[in-house]
């Protein structure tokens, strides 16, 4: 979960990946008109593709599949539950790497989606407890538990051998012992490079193939990962996909998300407005791939160097947010330990002034758009 604003700096909000639905939109999309410049006329147009069929003939290439997803967008995650069930899916990859999970309950993972008994509350654990928490607690949306009961169930149509892992990729926190900000920003500063070294690990040292979803800042080619507030971004540890690709180069396939404000009404979202919902685009050699663009480091670069594909789900007024069940701030054992959590973040100077539940409050509350 991070900002990748073509302009932006690693403010507060910003490291903690804000979950309201514009702030999200900001962190995690291409926007047509980011301090972009329209390549040289003469490059291809881009052509939309069909989102699942492109994808599964990327698996088939690539062993490593890098979804940049925009937290809380259902139609990305409606894609996502579409990808599950598809019969060819199975066949093509072994693990999907998630950041939205703590590692340290990888076991309760393992026995959830391979079929065995886990009570609520011990799975619930999985996304609550990650290092994102306090009064952004963005993985209560209920798409993230339904991404795990897909799994579950799609599991359980297939024979041992074809079944699919989840594996945690946020860094095994456990909040019972965070004391101090140095305990709470030794597990914030290695999210990236734990998510890398979990694909290491788990899937490429095991020749295995895999699916990758996280914010799509911790993608796009050549940027930074999070890093301490009250220092430069660029002074950041490099990102997850940027860690894998000097030691795996070539193996990342890296798939943006497409994100238009219902304001713009700029070339690109005027063109994908007649594309099918959801397309797959290609970036290299089109005119969409060849606009420059800055980095999170203010270093030049082209959307096709940053990612390879774009993934389209509808213009800005057709995008829909998951959205947290407000009673979860209203009281009770989870309200007030988010409480204590973001009490903290707020001494520690991490995230804003505030009481942490009014704030995830607010924006479980807010309406049905992405861009509310």
């Amino acid at each position: 979960m991070m900002s990748n604003h073509p302009s932006s700096r690693l403010s507060r909000r910003a490291f903690l990946g804000y979950a309201g639905a514009t702030a999200a939109a900001i962190a995690c999309g291409i926007y047509a008109n980011n301090n972009s410049t329209l390549a040289a006329p003469g490059s291809a147009v881009p052509q939309p593709q069909d989102a699942i069929q492109a994808v599964l003939k990327a698996m088939d290439t690539y062993p490593l599949i890098a979804l940049g997803e925009a937290h809380q967008l259902q139609e990305e995650h409606d894609f996502i539950v579409a990808l599950l069930h598809h019969p060819a899916l199975a066949g093509k990859i072994n693990d999907i790497v998630v950041e939205f999970g703590n590692a340290r309950y990888q076991a309760i993972a393992d026995r959830f989606v391979m079929g065995e008994p886990v009570a609520d509350a011990e799975l619930y654990q999985i996304w609550r407890n990650t290092v994102i928490s306090g009064a952004n607690p963005v993985w209560d949306a209920p798409v993230y538990e339904r991404f795990f009961r897909t799994v579950r169930a799609v599991n359980s149509t297939l024979p041992p051998a074809q079944r699919l892992r989840v594996l945690l990729g946020d860094p095994p926190i456990d909040w019972s012992t965070v004391r101090s900000k140095n305990d709470w920003m030794s597990m914030a500063l290695q999210r990236d490079a734990h998510f890398a070294g979990v694909v290491e690990r788990e899937v490429l040292q095991k020749g295995h193939r895999a699916l990758l979803i996280a914010g799509t800042g911790h993608f796009l080619r050549g940027e930074h990962s999070d890093g301490d507030p009250d220092q430069p971004i660029d002074k950041a540890p490099l990102n997850a996909c940027t860690l894998l690709e000097q030691q795996h180069h070539g193996a990342l396939f890296v798939i943006d998300v497409l994100l238009f404000p219902p304001t713009d009404k700029g070339p690109e979202s005027k063109l994908a407005s007649s594309w099918a919902r959801p397309s797959l685009v290609q970036l290299a050699g089109t005119w969409f791939g060849e606009e420059t663009m800055a980095t999170s480091g203010d270093q030049a670069t082209t959307r096709a160097a940053r990612s390879d594909a774009a993934l389209y789900l509808g213009q800005g007024n057709q995008l829909t947010a998951s959205r947290a069940n407000p009673q979860l701030y209203k009281g009770g054992p989870y309200a007030e330990e988010l409480r204590r959590r973001g009490n903290l973040l707020i001494q520690w100077g991490v995230q804003d002034p505030g009481d942490p539940l009014q704030q995830a409050l607010q924006v479980a509350q807010k309406g049905p758009s992405y861009f509310a």
